[in-house]
């Protein structure tokens, strides 16, 4: 063949010139060298989501452990106000009437309650504190107190009516709740983190290192997965009621024979 007397090769003699050899060796290399990047960026990769795998669980683990589930609530309820006092109220001094209103209306769709009137302990000569950190002590002690009347409220309500309805306890509402939104959270988060691995890879074209755009990208999803969690819990155990049993339907229930 022509191709072959090109190289210097002889009819009937084997492949082996020394041109041919070093592409045939510099392409095998190339191959190599790309694989052995792929399985570390798969590496790096798997390791951003053990991270966030690992604290997820950790939190999971610590709900179910914890014999009293308040205290998890109560750090929730203070993360939560620290976030609506940093949005309307970033800077120090007196808030403005249009920041009391603003700070009301995230209070009422969170919390499901009020900002106490003139007369309430939380306000002091007929305005709120100017300190914002006193101001989110004072709506803690609120809330905390909101959350102590509650428990005692559905306990009583369980008494009442144990002859008719098991009603599970404050405490059990709460825990199955916070597991609940967990887990659905935790499914949203992985299909999240799996498109957000799909699309990093394509940043290479723009000079990006797609393993430091997985990562940042990647803690803020956790991030915000996070809030989703505190605020989607926050909201039931504040604003749910236990509802009163038909007490006829139950009875007659309880009763086939009669």
């Amino acid at each position: 063949a022509e191709w072959w007397d090109r190289v210097g090769g002889e009819e009937g003699e084997a492949i082996e010139n020394r041109m041919l050899s070093r592409v045939i060796e510099g392409a095998q290399k190339k191959v190599e060298s790309r694989n052995f990047d792929i399985r570390k960026h798969l590496l790096d990769y798997d390791d951003v989501m053990n991270k966030q795998r690992q604290a997820f669980y950790a939190r999971r683990i610590e709900a179910l452990r914890h014999e009293s589930f308040n205290d998890e609530v109560l750090d929730m309820v203070e993360g939560q106000l620290v976030a609506f006092l940093d949005e309307i109220w970033p800077a120090k001094g007196d808030p403005e009437q249009e920041e009391i209103d603003q700070l009301a209306g995230l209070i009422e769709h969170q919390f499901g309650l009020t900002l106490p009137d003139d007369q309430a302990p939380l306000v002091e000569d007929g305005k709120f504190p100017s300190d914002r950190n006193q101001l989110g002590r004072s709506l803690l002690e609120e809330f905390t107190g909101f959350l102590a009347s509650k428990r005692v409220r559905c306990a009583e309500f369980g008494a009442e009516f144990k002859e008719f309805v098991e009603y599970p306890s404050f405490e059990w509402f709460q825990r199955d709740i916070m597991l609940r939104i967990l887990d659905a959270q935790w499914k949203d988060h992985l299909h999240s983190m799996d498109g957000l691995r799909e699309s990093v890879g394509l940043r290479g074209y723009a000079q990006r290192d797609p393993k430091l755009e997985y990562q940042r990208e990647g803690f803020a999803f956790f991030g915000e997965m996070e809030e989703r969690v505190d605020q989607q819990v926050l909201e039931p155990v504040f604003k749910f009621e236990f509802p009163r049993p038909r007490l006829e339907s139950t009875a007659q229930a309880a009763a086939p024979g009669e």
